[in-house]
Order: C-alpha cells, then structure tokens, then sequence
C-alpha cells in the first residue's frame, strides 16, 4: 500500500503542475498495486475533471464514495462534476452532504455557492460563499474555476 500511497501523492503534484498526463501515469501504476482503491479511483477521477471529462470524473467519484461512502473529498468533486454537468440539484444534494459530515470545509462551501447561485438563489449562494470566505479567506468564494 505504501508504495501505491507514493504513486497517488505523485500524482496530485503531477495534477497541481498542470501535468494531467503523467498524472494520469502515477494513477495507473498506482491502479495496478491496488485497482479497488477509493483514493486510486478519486484521483483518476481528478485526472478527468482537470481534462474537462466530466461524465468519467463524475463516474469515477461514484465508485470511489461506493466503496467509501464518506470520503469527503469524493463528494465534493462529486457534486463539482454535476455543478459542471448541469445537474445542478445533484450537485447541491452532494455538497450539502458534504457540509453536514464536515462543516468546516470551505471547498465545499465554495462550490456550493456557484450551485446555489446557478440556481438562482442568490441568498443562500451569499451565506454559502461567506462560510467559504471565512473559513479560507485567501480564495474567492465565487470564481468559476474547477477542477478543485
């Protein structure tokens, strides 16, 4: 498991450096010592949402919450892969999920703005960005830019 551990932490530094294809490489090793992996299955799903693949992503974050039903950072993607969808009530029943297991987060406060602000509810889009705000304070709270 270490060494699968190493090839995924790779990995996301490959995503963070805008590398989508060595990442994609580091998720495939990473597959090939544990293919059953909620993390291997996240960030392959990260691979495809940093590519714009958001039906794949959206798949990927499924099967990794299928294997681990609270894996918070699945269900953020999750619901940031339907916001991109345009499945937008799916989108805000996965993050306010999300904001229920841990309320502290403020990635999932960020894109439940865009969602309810999507949705045309611009009060509690305001209220979901100001909890972003708070509790990151160095990142917009609404800025369209996703991946994660």
């Amino acid at each position: 498991m270490p060494r699968a551990q190493a090839w995924l932490l790779l990995g996301d530094l490959c995503l963070r450096l805008g590398r989508v294809s060595a990442a994609a490489g580091c998720v495939s090793e990473a597959a090939a010592l544990t293919p059953y992996s909620h993390l291997v299955l996240y960030t392959r799903g990260l691979v495809h949402a940093a590519s714009n693949e958001w039906e794949e992503a959206r798949q990927c974050f499924q099967n990794a919450l299928a294997i681990h039903p609270t894996h918070l950072d699945s269900m953020v993607q999750l619901g940031a892969a339907y916001y991109q969808l345009g499945w937008l009530r799916l989108a805000e029943k996965w993050l306010r999920e999300a904001a229920v297991l841990d309320p502290s987060g403020a990635e999932t406060w960020r894109v439940l703005a865009l969602v309810l602000c999507a949705l045309g509810d611009p009060a509690q889009a305001a209220d979901a960005a100001a909890a972003a705000l708070a509790l990151r304070p160095t990142r917009p709270a609404l800025t369209t830019h996703l991946p994660m």
